[in-house]
């Protein structure tokens, strides 16, 4: 792990060339280590990620948002899938929980393999039968191209507005937000949090 570069999930920085090659190897080792080898922090985020929810908070206050309201149906259906994908060692190792409810528990299960099977019909009919393979085709493609046009038009100016509203650190200053003029700056969310060295 030592002989890894430090790893800047922004990018490198204006002005400097951009080692794509490292950069993923970093990533990919990094990923790897984290899985083969939880700790508390990975325990937390990949709780904070399967907590996850369109749902607003009853408070914006973190600590005074009640633990119930993320640890949900679709927290536990989550987690079972997970564990169905990662294994119970490490399942085990992240704190996954099984829903405390018998039924839930075996609702939860008949939805996850409904749906994997889904998945399965899905991505069989894409390999196999080739006229529904060209529609999946053109349908994903379309899908992604309409995904990168609207991302591509909106993501900068969302950024921006989250930034200044939170006033967070950020490597915009308050003139770019004013003017909409953003340039070729690069908006990345981890900016929000902590400012970029």
């Amino acid at each position: 792990m030592q002989e890894l570069p430090p790893l800047d999930p922004c990018g490198p920085g204006i002005g400097v060339k951009a080692n794509p090659i490292e950069n993923s190897q970093s990533i990919f080792e990094s990923i790897i280590f984290h899985l083969l080898h939880p700790d508390e922090s990975s325990v937390r985020i990949s709780h904070h990620l399967l907590k996850i929810t369109d749902r607003k908070p009853p408070s914006k206050r973190l600590e005074e948002i009640p633990k119930e309201f993320y640890t949900n149906t679709l927290f536990y259906y989550r987690s079972f899938n997970c564990r169905c994908m990662i294994g119970d060692p490490l399942a085990d190792a992240l704190s996954l929980p099984f829903h405390p409810n018998f039924w839930m528990r075996m609702n939860i299960r008949l939805m996850s393999t409904f749906s994997f099977t889904l998945i399965r019909i899905y991505t069989n009919l894409a390999r196999w039968v080739p006229l529904a393979r060209r529609y999946i085709v053109r349908w994903h493609t379309k899908g992604m191209s309409v995904f990168y046009k609207t991302w591509s038009t909106r993501h900068k100016s969302k950024m921006a507005y989250a930034l200044a509203r939170n006033e967070k650190a950020s490597i915009l200053d308050r003139e770019n937000i004013k003017t909409g003029d953003y340039g070729n700056a690069s908006f990345c969310p981890f900016a929000m949090t902590a400012k970029p060295t």
